[in-house]
């Protein structure tokens, strides 16, 4: 864990960026928006490697750029070994071997110096503090080798009770895609508002568009969800030209590409 407290009479705006998969077209695009767009900080939820083919380029874009990241499955099966989940295929196996051999000491130093999760404490004057958990999924135990929650949050009703508190701000990633948690049928028996947001995947795309989140921080929080095309026929055309393990499911299940 890592915490950062935050003034709230100064304006802080900070950049959210998650689930890159190995898409280098797609995050290059959304950094090049975010230098338009006034922010102090850039933070990475991670799941920055595998699935997409430039693992290497996309971890070397955010130590070049001194971005703060934090780790998740991807990451720590690569450095914990992918025997920590029970759930892995052998297919899944063989293209997270496949990814870490094209990584460096560079890039795998950098992973295993990665938190779990940033905490930015809010502190105001004249109303209780609040707390932003940045995390690139619920972690249900941190002392376990697999420390996140295991099952989607759309289908379990009981994390937004269990996570629940007024004072705190979850920030994840991992779903890939935002959805109206307002909007599902079992919300209410909940009958309030979530303390959730999740950040959409800057990687993983069935379209042109990729995503990020800014979230600002003065008399209120804000959120803000920004969508920014890229070039998906470079990307398209590079995932065609190499090999790499199950490399058919991932063109459609991840990228929506025919094949």
């Amino acid at each position: 864990m890592t915490t950062k407290s935050i003034d709230w009479n100064i304006k802080k705006r900070y950049a959210i960026i998650s689930d890159i998969h190995g898409n280098i077209e797609g995050l290059d695009s959304i950094l090049d928006d975010i230098k338009k767009r006034d922010v102090d900080e850039i933070f990475c939820l991670w799941d920055t490697i595998d699935i997409g083919p430039d693992s290497k380029e996309c971890v070397d874009r955010l130590i070049d750029m001194g971005i703060k990241s934090l780790l998740w499955n991807h990451e720590l099966y690569l450095i914990r070994g992918t025997d920590i989940e029970p759930s892995i295929v052998w297919e899944e196996k063989k293209l997270y071997e496949w990814v870490k051999n094209q990584l460096w000491k560079k890039e795998i130093d950098y992973i295993e110096n990665c938190p779990l999760y940033y905490e930015l404490n809010i502190k105001y004057n004249n109303k209780p503090d609040k707390k932003i958990i940045l995390t690139h999924y619920l972690i249900k135990n941190e002392k376990l080798p697999q420390p996140f929650e295991s099952n989607h949050l759309k289908r379990e009703i009981s994390l937004l009770n269990k996570y629940y508190d007024e004072d705190t701000i979850y920030v994840i990633g991992h779903l890939h895609n935002d959805f109206d948690i307002n909007g599902i049928e079992w919300i209410e028996s909940i009958k309030r508002p979530t303390n959730i947001k999740i950040v959409e995947s800057a990687g993983c795309s069935k379209d042109n568009y990729v995503s990020y989140t800014i979230i600002e921080i003065w008399e209120k929080i804000k959120f803000e969800k920004i969508k920014v095309k890229f070039d998906r026929n470079t990307f398209i055309n590079k995932i065609n030209s190499i090999d790499f393990p199950d490399k058919d499911n991932i063109k459609k299940l991840f990228y929506w590409i025919d094949i």
